[in-house]
């Protein structure tokens, strides 16, 4: 075989993958986490994050700042969304929150990113790993592009399990002496300790939630931020195959070292193994 086939075949074997945050600091600091994780030299990914644009708060901007200066080998795909939704299109409140605010822009504009991920062929994305917050959006598209695509969810393994769940609770219904709900296969929740939106189905946070998380089913994978010692118990009850948890080291350790992580080949390790199984992520979805 000649050397440019050689150097050919090289090139097409490197996973390239792309990284899509949403809004607020607590959605993007896991994401830089995991961006550091799948450029590392053990992996050694392409790895492209997107980057919305304009972010919500100074923290977001000063954070993908930092964190390029440190990276150069990742390469940043900055998304800038339209006008911004105003205030007169929610239903629940007169100045929204501005973070749920855009969660909802960046979901209606994620149709957009269909030319800049088309156009991203050296070599071409092997994956996609998207924030819950735009599951419903981001699999129309991973569809349309033909890529297998991986949801990271942000938060806690618990509170992803409620998430996950919403769909099917009637929170709303709930008398003044619950003192708790029962997640399938999981220890009870204390009523107390839910997001009073999630009370009222129409709220922003809590319809936005009930869509995504009807998508879980159609991805590869889960990936939760969190960690196996913190809470063992509910990560092992939502894992069948496809729950993944990254929350153990941040973006600021060294990349180099290989043996905190085994990036995108233990994912793609797992997935082939668990092919033929079902793709329920958690008892009850």
């Amino acid at each position: 075989m000649s050397m440019s086939r050689i150097r050919d075949s090289q090139k097409r074997a490197v996973a390239h993958v792309a990284l899509f945050p949403s809004a607020g600091i607590g959605h993007l600091v896991p994401f830089l986490r995991l961006a550091a994780m799948l450029a590392s030299r053990n992996c050694q990914c392409r790895v492209t994050l997107i980057a919305v644009q304009p972010p919500v708060s100074a923290a977001e901007s000063n954070e993908l700042s930092a964190f390029f200066a440190s990276h150069p080998q990742i390469n940043r795909l900055d998304f800038h969304l339209p006008i911004p939704s105003s205030p007169s299109e929610f239903a629940d409140a007169e100045k929204p929150d501005p973070f749920f605010a855009r969660f909802l822009d960046i979901s209606s504009s994620v149709h957009l990113l269909h030319p800049l991920l088309a156009s991203l062929s050296t070599p071409p994305l092997s994956a996609i790993f998207a924030d819950f917050a735009v599951a419903a959006d981001i699999n129309r598209l991973a569809d349309e592009l033909s890529i297998p695509l991986y949801i990271v969810s942000t938060t806690s393994a618990r509170f992803f399990s409620l998430m996950a769940c919403l769909p099917d609770l009637i929170l709303e219904s709930k008398s003044s002496e619950d003192s708790s709900i029962q997640l399938p296969g999981l220890a009870s929740v204390p009523i107390s300790s839910l997001p009073p939106p999630f009370f009222t189905p129409d709220h922003i946070f809590t319809a936005h939630i009930r869509l995504n998380a009807q998508f879980l089913s159609k991805a590869k994978g889960i990936l939760l931020n969190s960690f196996d010692w913190f809470e063992s118990e509910t990560i092992a009850a939502v894992n069948t195959g496809r729950v993944w948890s990254f929350g153990n080291h941040t973006w600021r350790d060294s990349p180099e070292d290989g043996k905190k992580f085994d990036g995108l080949a233990y994912y793609t390790k797992a997935y082939k193994e668990t092919q033929g199984a079902s793709c329920s992520l958690i008892h009850g979805v």
